[in-house]
């Protein structure tokens, strides 16, 4: 994919320049993000849900953050299949007994997460003050959103994946109390990375859960989450999270 007229047109220091910043923000919520693996037994490996999350540190707990919709999957599939297991990262957890929060409106699942747990899981976590996650947020506004899409996986044999994380820098077209909406304008995005941007029509899922930060001058706070991808019509619904955040329903 080539990029806009309007981009190439620019010298080509300040190209360097724009790219380099695109790369430092889509790293910042790539360091955020994490994969979520919903699998049965070894033998059978390709039958994988896949889903993305992040963690965010406060003073009463460390939360996995998800999306709703994702841990009811693993939920519909464990009352048929025992073997299956909810994996965030490189750690299995165990969901029996655990503090949840989960708000079904605004598609947001919160899971309470030990010190060893955030350690295994391997993601860094956003770490919230106490205003956090309130912000204000216009449209025109642009985000970063970061996840793992299944249109990356590749299957290595062998019960072994390959899954590459996809990030995206959009505008906010519409603001909701609960959700963002934002276009996906391809004409008007600039290749950075060896993936590209994926075809029309591509099918994101796995992208559900994972972080979106706005971009602002003085920092970039994580204001929610990738709610759902519609392929169709390349509209990106991002779910607002609740404010104030539920720490004391996890603590």
């Amino acid at each position: 994919m080539s990029n806009p007229a309007e981009f190439d047109a620019l010298p080509l220091a300040e190209q360097q320049r724009i790219q380099n910043l695109a790369r430092t923000f889509a790293e910042l919520a790539l360091s955020y993000s994490t994969y979520v693996f919903i699998a049965g037994a070894q033998d059978a490996e390709l039958d994988i849900n896949l889903g993305s999350a992040f963690i965010v540190s406060g003073v009463e707990a460390h939360v996995l953050v998800t999306a709703e919709h994702v841990l009811a999957k693993y939920e519909s599939r464990k009352e048929s299949e025992a073997s299956v297991s909810f994996q965030a990262g490189e750690c299995i957890l165990d969901l029996t007994g655990r503090k949840v929060f989960r708000d079904k409106t605004l598609d947001v699942a919160c899971l309470r997460i030990s010190d060893r747990e955030l350690s295994r899981i391997g993601c860094v976590p956003f770490v919230a003050n106490h205003s956090w996650p309130h912000a204000q947020i216009s449209g025109g506004d642009y985000v970063q959103f970061c996840g793992f899409p299944a249109f990356y996986r590749r299957d290595l044999g062998r019960a072994k994946l390959s899954i590459a994380p996809f990030a995206g820098f959009v505008k906010v077209d519409a603001v909701h109390p609960t959700h963002l909406m934002c276009v996906f304008e391809r004409d008007e995005w600039v290749v950075n990375g060896p993936e590209g941007v994926p075809p029309t029509g591509t099918v994101l899922g796995g992208l559900s859960g994972g972080p979106v930060l706005l971009r602002s001058e003085l920092q970039h706070p994580i204001v929610g989450l990738v709610s759902e991808f519609h392929s169709s019509f390349e509209l990106l619904r991002i779910a607002r999270l609740p404010h104030p955040f539920p720490w004391h329903e996890l603590a």
